[in-house]
């Protein structure tokens, strides 16, 4: 079996590129409105920590390489389905942009094709449906992967698409043990998105 601590000691080109830029931008996420991007608002039930680039916001409970939840907004024509730090452009690593020709099932292969560019290997999609996002139509799936160093991977992703912009909420985490920890957390996170133009 795996050793539990193995996995603080596995850096994706993800994990990498955001442990460059983190010294700055580490953010307490207290259980109140979290507003994305000002496309959408959140509501956390526990405290998070997080990064936020642009209009993505990357939040996790026990490090980036053992749980992640990321809250992406405003995707739009040429834009990666996520935003990673500038500062590191050295190490970040180069993003599928999104084609606004896609149709709502390829956006479950964007999905993929992004996860893989951030350095996971044999990703998996299942269980691809129709779904509501904040009671918007949009595309829920699940996928298992696995990175460079072997530790196994699970996750969920919700994505819509209205007014020509993609927004997407992607929870992961190690298979293990994380994955399930914190994955009623980041259902509730999806479960309490409300879009800010539905407030007004």
């Amino acid at each position: 079996m795996r050793n539990a601590t193995r996995p603080v000691r596995t850096l994706t080109a993800l994990g990498l590129a955001l442990l460059l830029a983190a010294c700055q931008t580490w953010a307490r996420v207290d259980p109140e409105p979290l507003n994305v991007g000002d496309a959408y608002v959140v509501r956390p039930d526990i405290v998070w920590s997080a990064l936020r680039f642009g209009d993505t916001h990357h939040l996790t409970v026990d490090g980036l390489n053992l749980q992640r939840m990321i809250l992406s907004a405003n995707v739009e024509e040429g834009d990666p389905l996520i935003t990673l730090p500038s500062a590191a452009s050295s190490q970040t690593p180069k993003l599928p942009l999104y084609d606004s020709d896609l149709s709502i099932l390829e956006l479950a292969d964007f999905t993929k094709t992004t996860l893989t560019a951030l350095g996971f290997e044999r990703v998996e999609t299942a269980n691809i449906r129709p779904s509501r996002l904040g009671g918007k139509d949009g595309l829920a799936l699940d996928f298992e992967m696995v990175s460079k160093n072997g530790l196994s991977y699970r996750g969920f992703a919700r994505i819509v698409r209205f007014d020509g912009a993609v927004h997407a909420a992607i929870y992961f985490g190690a298979a293990l043990y994380h994955y399930e920890k914190h994955a009623p957390n980041a259902r509730h996170l999806v479960r309490s998105l409300q879009w800010v133009d539905d407030q007004a």
